[in-house]
């Protein structure tokens, strides 16, 4: 596990949870407390994601095929994912600033409270700027892999998969518990949470949609060459058997390979579980707004 990952993980965590904690203690009757212990909650388990998001990453990277021993570090421990998160959870408490919903009259009390934001979404801010360091090196690996269609079981696509499938579990849940956190709060954002929802929808969807297109048009393009040749061969077996009057060896076997090459699935590569798992980090990103508006 790269270090720099459980550095910025511990340290925004820890930075968290103490400037929530004064931002508490500041006020005469404390407000937020659902904001403080839901912010400071999500940068925790997102740190806690890293060890789990390193194995399978590994996995794939580390594979005999993919062979690229430098992608774990570019993912989580480049130092750039820390200029990254420190830019990121810039736009948190600029965001609030400028829109204008501050609740506390007092100055002293807001800047606390912009200085948690600030804290609370440093290693979230680190975490999707290694997000995108994921789709860069996953294309540029995909593109490398000499891929069958028929053989889409092979275990560096399924760790893939696996990693693509955690990395949109943690982004949902994380999402979920970040508009939650702005329902506990007593920020005056009327509409503001219905596009606060909609990009973390997009965040969600391209956590899943942006590291699988290049796999699933690759495929696709392979499924597409692979039928075009086998009805090819198809085609010429019938006029052999035209000609002679008899069926040719194999032809029977062709016409089972073409339609289990029209029955393989390239999107999403492992069937229904991908997809599944898509419906249900982006269901949790939309819950907390949706039952807002229910109750």
């Amino acid at each position: 596990m790269p270090r720099l990952w459980m550095l910025s993980a511990v340290l925004g965590t820890a930075a968290a949870a103490i400037i929530g904690a004064l931002y508490l203690a500041a006020q005469d009757a404390p407000q937020d407390i659902g904001l403080v212990i839901l912010l400071t909650l999500n940068s925790a388990i997102v740190g806690l994601a890293g060890p789990v998001l390193n194995r399978l990453a590994r996995s794939f990277f580390e594979s005999h095929d993919v062979a690229d021993s430098g992608a774990v570090h570019a993912m989580l421990g480049a130092p750039v994912h820390l200029i990254g998160g420190a830019l990121y959870a810039c736009i948190i408490p600029a965001g609030v600033w400028l829109m204008d919903v501050l609740p506390h009259a007092e100055a002293s009390l807001n800047l606390w409270l912009m200085a948690f934001l600030y804290a609370a979404n440093v290693h979230i801010g680190f975490a999707l700027s290694g997000m995108a360091a994921f789709w860069q090196r996953s294309k540029r690996a995909i593109d490398r892999l000499d891929l069958r269609v028929l053989h889409l079981s092979r275990q560096d696509l399924v760790a893939l998969l696996d990693l693509i499938s955690a990395t949109v579990i943690v982004t949902g849940v994380v999402a979920s518990l970040a508009i939650v956190s702005i329902l506990f709060s007593y920020f005056d954002l009327g509409a503001a949470v219905i596009l606060f929802s909609l990009f973390a929808f997009v965040v969600v969807a391209s956590s899943y949609l942006v590291p699988l297109s290049p796999l699933v048009l690759k495929l696709r393009r392979l499924k597409l060459e692979a039928l075009g040749d086998v009805e090819a061969r198809i085609d010429a077996a019938f006029d052999a058997q035209l000609t002679t009057g008899t069926a040719p060896d194999g032809l029977d076997g062709l016409i089972q390979v073409r339609d289990e090459l029209r029955a393989v699935q390239t999107f999403p590569p492992n069937g229904q579980f991908s997809v599944s798992t898509a419906l249900l980090a982006t269901f949790l990103s939309f819950l907390p707004t949706l039952l807002d508006y229910l109750l």
